[in-house]
């Protein structure tokens, strides 16, 4: 039995049909509408909401979970989760909903004019550029985003960045490798090799050459997928990768080729002002950067090239914010590394209106605090509180009256929360009182959460996620701090990396605890290093030697294991009050 599938997109409507068992979600993942399953479509985020307008069936014990009764009411249901019998039509008219394609490159940790690729080696020492060697592209492939630096001489177009359309099989890298396990794996190389081919085309039309040289630097959750390595031993202890070494890859490359060109692409492809010359494509070379264990990829790697750890005298640190927040801690003479297990929840993920960094999201929050008369404080509305942007919202059911300021990206009307909003937002109201040391709300927001915006709450497990996350992060600094053996004033810089790193306030992050407060001065927004070492290894060509000579510098810290951990954790799970 089948039915149908109405999709109302604007002014389009498109047809498709539902096989029988496939949820709703499982039918958009294979259109252009399809979902953001941030757990790998396990009814465990609910993150995949859909407007159902007609044919809606009755809500479900997941539905029920995670909807209020209103959005019941008016045709919202989890999309992994809805199968219906009959025709069904859906708006798809919710950016908040939709794995939107956007190019942001600001909101990404991307300097808008392009990458500055005479930041290393190529700086003091011009032989190392290989300049005749024509346009090279480097591309940073993450879990939810990849971007694209097309670098010519010493020459840098912006940056191209894309959204990772393997994001339907999951927002993390866990849940991406249990897809790849169920049999999906296939189809995560396929789709990952039409994103890149995508973006390399798009740049080729843009300056009008195919490159002599890709780079391509990720996770080396991404880089077995791509290469179509078994992922099954990155998921489960002892954590062991199939090959996690330098590449100059052919197969690679001729994937990426036939992508690229061939008819089905060229037909998709809506820019074709540049006919591409296939035997010059034959020649590129396209190469891999190597990772140093599971959870330390080539991303890392590029990072720690980007920043010169091979040649600081100081010693600096490198954290990149994410999933699985990397660390790293060194100088020229000895790194360690560790790799902590934060969850989604920095990237939107786990929170009740949490969404990613796209336009509409909370990004930032400020906060003022006034003390009123006793006689003139009211007792807290029941009714959600709407804020505009740069406008106040009073809440005075104590006696303090409490004025929150929101930003969002873009300047858009908010419509749910990102990672640095989160993280803003805990701050402000751990230092109003709202939340205490322990991370408990106030009595009276204990079971609605606390109002941030006009359908939009912020609540008791969205705390205890953010606690679990930053206890996880910082309590794998503090031990990173100790195997490496020196103190919080002996580190000269701290280097946040990745968009998240890139729009965090050094002193909120400090503030709830995420970061040792002795660093707050020391803490540099670094951008894509990823990206910015990728395309150091195009145009350097010593930076292979160099990044050997990192790997070999290099020793793990398994968190997990380490005797000291548990304890850490437990320590750093509170807030210490101003």
């Amino acid at each position: 039995m089948t039915c149908k599938l109405l999709i109302e997109h604007g002014n389009k409507t498109e047809y498709f049909e539902m096989k029988k068992g496939d949820s709703i979600a499982d039918t958009l993942s294979q259109t252009a509408y399809a979902l953001n399953l941030n757990c790998g479509a396990k009814g465990r985020c609910g993150k995949c909401r859909v407007l159902i307008t007609k044919g809606a069936p009755s809500a479900n014990n997941t539905d029920l979970r995670f909807l209020s009764t209103k959005e019941i009411e008016k045709g919202y249901r989890i999309g992994c989760r809805c199968y219906p019998l009959s025709d069904v039509t859906v708006s798809c008219d919710d950016p908040v909903q939709l794995n939107v394609t956007q190019n942001i490159t600001s909101e990404c940790g991307l300097p808008v004019s392009g990458l500055d690729v005479n930041t290393s080696a190529t700086k003091s020492d011009s032989k190392n550029s290989e300049g005749d060697m024509g346009t090279c592209i480097a591309i940073d492939v993450g879990s939810t985003t990849l971007a694209f630096q097309a670098i010519n001489g010493n020459e840098c177009l912006p940056p191209l960045v894309r959204q990772n359309s393997g994001i339907k099989y999951g927002g993390d890298v866990l849940s991406r490798i249990e897809q790849a396990k169920s049999g999906k794996a296939e189809l995560i190389k396929e789709i990952m090799l039409n994103d890149l081919a995508g973006g390399i085309h798009e740049l080729a039309n843009i300056i009008c050459e195919y490159p002599s040289k890709i780079v391509l630097s990720g996770n080396t959750t991404m880089m077995h997928l791509l290469m179509g390595y078994d992922t099954a031993g990155l998921g489960e202890y002892p954590f062991t990768a199939v090959d996690l070494d330098y590449k100059d890859t052919t197969d690679l490359k001729d994937a990426l080729l036939s992508a690229t060109t061939g008819p089905k692409a060229r037909n998709n492809m809506k820019d074709t002002r540049f006919d591409l010359n296939l035997h010059s494509a034959s020649e590129t070379r396209v190469f891999i950067t190597p990772g140093i264990s599971a959870y330390v990829g080539g991303d890392i790697v590029s990072g720690l090239l980007s920043l010169d750890f091979d040649k600081n005298e100081k010693t600096c640190v490198l954290i990149d914010l994410g999933t699985n927040a990397e660390m790293a801690i060194g100088n020229k003479d000895k790194i360690v590394v560790a790799s902590a297990a934060a969850g989604p929840t920095f990237e939107g993920g786990n929170l009740k209106c949490g969404m990613p960094s796209i336009p509409g999201a909370i990004c930032g929050a400020d906060a003022e605090t006034h003390e009123i008369a006793p006689n003139n404080a009211t007792k807290d509305s029941t009714d959600d509180k709407s804020v505009c942007i740069n406008r106040n919202i009073n809440l005075q059911g104590y006696n303090k009256n409490f004025e929150l300021k929101l930003r969002t990206i873009s300047g858009t009307d908010p419509k749910g929360i990102c990672g640095t909003g989160a993280i803003e937002i805990l701050a402000e109201l751990i230092k109003a009182g709202i939340i205490d040391k322990t991370g408990a709300l106030r009595e009276e927001y204990t079971e609605r959460g606390f109002p941030i915006a006009e359908g939009i709450v912020f609540t008791a497990k969205d705390i205890r996620e953010l606690q679990v996350a930053k206890s996880a992060i910082r309590s794998g600094l503090e031990i990173l701090i100790k195997e490496y053996g020196c103190s919080y004033a002996e580190v000269e810089k701290v280097y946040l990396a990745g968009g998240f790193g890139y729009s965090l306030s050094p002193q909120k992050a400090c503030a709830i605890g995420l970061l040792p407060p002795a660093w707050e001065e020391k803490i540099i927004a670094a951008g894509n290093t990823s990206l910015k070492g990728a395309a150091i290894i195009c145009k350097d060509e010593t930076a292979k030697e160099r990044i050997q000579k990192i790997i070999s510098l290099t020793t793990e810290c398994e968190l997990a294991l380490h005797a000291d951990f548990g304890e850490e954790f437990m320590e750093n799970m509170g807030f210490v009050l101003s």
